[in-house]
């Protein structure tokens, strides 16, 4: 093995290079300033799956302008990773539009400082059930060289929001209610 691997230029480093892995997520809240709140549940994944994440700025000119996170990881991880992120993002969404409807008094600045607050009591409950799947030393090195790779040199910071006390209490409550499950692959079986 090691003679054919010789042979086609093929060695360990490549061979390791393939077990890292890229998946999109689109942001559904940020062109290019990526919203506090919105940042820590990414982080948050992608600490849980062992992937580190960066944000691909989105453009007005695009038709879909919104920017899109980027999990870099073990190539299995990413796509649990990517999921994760839609399954929590849809669920943060919803929860955040019942709560927007029993918001009826105050201006537009008001309802949306509770809007965040919200969202931010959410991630907060929620981050205490992602149970976090280490990598070892071998595939964060990696994932580090793969970043480094394709990363522009921009770092993006999450914007600092203020967020409303009514808001964030019931956003703690309702994330307190989340249910989140490992989910099963394998063969699809028709009934």
């Amino acid at each position: 093995a090691q003679a054919l691997m010789e042979e086609h230029g093929i060695n360990q480093q490549v061979l390791d290079a393939r077990l890292i892995g890229e998946s999109f997520v689109k942001s559904t809240q940020s062109v290019s300033r990526v919203k506090d709140w919105e940042s820590s549940l990414i982080w948050t994944i992608a600490r849980a799956f062992g992937c580190t994440v960066m944000f691909q700025p989105g453009s007005s000119y695009y038709r879909d302008p919104f920017g899109r996170f980027i999990f870099v990881g073990h190539r299995d991880k990413v796509k649990l990773a990517e999921y994760a992120a839609v399954f929590l993002l849809r669920k943060i969404f919803k929860a955040r539009a019942e709560f927007g409807k029993k918001l009826r008094h105050g201006d537009r600045k008001f309802k949306t400082l509770q809007l965040d607050g919200f969202c931010k009591g959410w991630v907060y409950e929620v981050k205490k059930k992602v149970h976090v799947f280490a990598n070892d030393k071998k595939v964060d090195e990696l994932i580090q060289e793969h970043v480094n790779r394709i990363a522009s040199g921009k770092k993006h910071e999450a914007q600092k929001r203020a967020a409303g006390q009514l808001g964030t209490m019931e956003g703690m409550r309702a994330g307190r209610e989340v249910e989140i499950n490992r989910p099963v692959t394998g063969p699809r079986v028709n009934p």
